[in-house]
């Protein structure tokens, strides 16, 4: 997916088009449940699980014009999981 995010930017940079992607980690309740369990640990920085908001917000910041100047790039919204300590 990176590699098309880039090949895409580089094509269609002539035309203006800004390409980007953005790689989330994992997003509300576990698959099969309605809402997540109270004791479900975090294994990230920020202390509590991604919303389908916090991934919005990412996307609407790129297509406005604060990001116009961003392109060809991956915009990771985990929470900081890359750098947080496993859980035990």
């Amino acid at each position: 997916m990176l590699s098309l995010t880039r090949s895409l930017a580089v094509q269609l940079a002539p035309y203006r088009i800004r390409v980007n992607s953005v790689s989330p980690n994992k997003v509300g309740s576990p698959v099969g449940q309605d809402a997540e369990p109270a004791d479900r640990g975090r294994s990230n920085l920020v202390g509590r699980s991604a919303v389908p908001g916090d991934i919005a917000a990412a996307v609407a910041f790129l297509v406005s014009d604060g990001a116009g100047f961003i392109t060809a790039q991956e915009l990771v919204v985990d929470g900081g999981a890359l750098y947080a300590q496993p859980l035990d």
